[in-house]
């Protein structure tokens, strides 16, 4: 499923872009001037969507994958 959101990102003219600071496994993207990083847990797909920058992107994805590691307990 990851695989597949990725792909549809690269489709539409996003560029994969390299980092750190995201969830293991996660990916990172530019898409039309906003910030995408997408990463799974699981059964779960998940990630930040149109976010002002990169930094922003990170935030929200870490802050995500806290919360669903949480819930899994």
């Amino acid at each position: 499923k990851r695989e597949a959101y990725c792909n549809l990102q690269l489709a539409n003219g996003g560029k994969a872009l390299d980092g750190d600071n995201v969830p293991a496994g996660a990916k990172r993207f530019e898409l039309m001037g906003s910030a995408e990083i997408v990463f799974s847990r699981g059964n779960i797909v998940a990630g930040a969507h149109a976010a002002p920058t990169q930094q922003a992107a990170e935030k929200v994805a870490v802050a995500l994958e806290r919360r669903i590691a949480e819930k899994e307990k």
